[in-house]
């Protein structure tokens, strides 16, 4: 078996096993009777009732826990790396199974979770089909079975891994996607809301009194950002030109694009005491 046919092998199994196991985890029966199941199937005839009583700040994450896009992508995209293709589709049919299976078992079908279900397969595939195109991804490469250049095939996979996860590092720290551009919406979050938490901290001192609520939360976001900056450190030196600014200044641009982004999001707080912390991972 070629190098290229086990890759895409195995990351197919990555998909089918990913896929077994949210359809095995959503279909634990709930605590209704089951011959209501048909009732509750229902639901998809008036998905306002959904709507209605959906958590909007629930759902997001739901879109990144439960996509096998990813590993599809690696599957499949390496000949054809293309953003439009029916495999963008598989992820709602999966979700749609899910949801249908769950209105059997005592559970709520949720067109909400189809939307959101879809639209994270849908992303994950097209950040490994822009890895592939842009950054030199392959999947063989990835998994240490490329027998050409090897120095060449280390770049691109570190390269495309660091691509990979930057994306998924900015995408995690902007849900939930509440975004509003209201100025009034905005400039409240200046001030303390109903638990006295600002959600625009413009003094990096400000967390030092408050380091022991705040001082888990500052070190994981610490943590996030040091392996940017260490596949950046990594690159720069198969390349043979290691320096200590480029991981510095990537990490900060990283960490001024996603706290920049959050003051749109109502959800998130935008908090200045990123950029030194940006600047110490790198």
């Amino acid at each position: 078996m070629t190098s290229d046919r086990l890759a895409r092998w195995v990351f197919l199994a990555l998909t089918i096993l990913f896929v077994f196991f949210i359809i095995y985890a959503s279909w634990t029966p709930g605590s209704e009777r089951y011959d209501v199941g048909r009732r509750y199937f229902k639901g998809f005839e008036h998905p306002h009732t959904l709507l209605r009583v959906h958590s909007s700040a629930t759902s997001p994450p739901t879109c990144c826990s439960t996509s096998p896009g990813v590993f599809l992508a690696l599957a499949v995209a390496r000949r054809r790396a293309r953003f439009l293709t029916p495999w963008i589709f598989v992820g709602t049919l999966v979700s749609v199974i899910m949801e249908v299976g769950q209105s059997f078992i005592g559970r709520h079908p949720d067109l909400v979770d189809i939307v959101t279900n879809s639209t994270g397969h849908v992303i994950g595939y097209w950040v490994i089909v822009a890895g592939v195109r842009f950054y030199g991804l392959d999947p063989v490469v990835f998994l240490g079975l490329d027998t050409g250049d090897k120095q060449d095939a280390k770049t691109q996979s570190i390269a495309a891994l660091r691509f990979v996860y930057i994306c998924i590092y900015g995408l995690i720290a902007l849900l939930p996607f509440d975004i509003s551009v209201s100025l009034s919406k905005i400039y409240a979050k200046l001030f303390p809301d109903e638990l006295g938490e600002v959600r625009i901290i413009l003094d990096p001192l400000y967390h030092l009194s408050r380091w022991q609520q705040d001082g888990l939360k500052l070190t994981l976001e610490l943590l996030g950002l040091v392996p940017i900056a260490a596949l950046t450190a990594a690159l720069r030196g198969i390349r043979g030109r290691l320096s200590v600014f480029p991981p510095i200044y990537t990490c900060l641009w990283v960490a001024v694009a996603c706290e920049a982004a959050q003051v749109f999001i109502l959800s998130r707080t935008t908090d200045i005491a990123m950029i030194p912390l940006a600047a110490l991972a790198g």
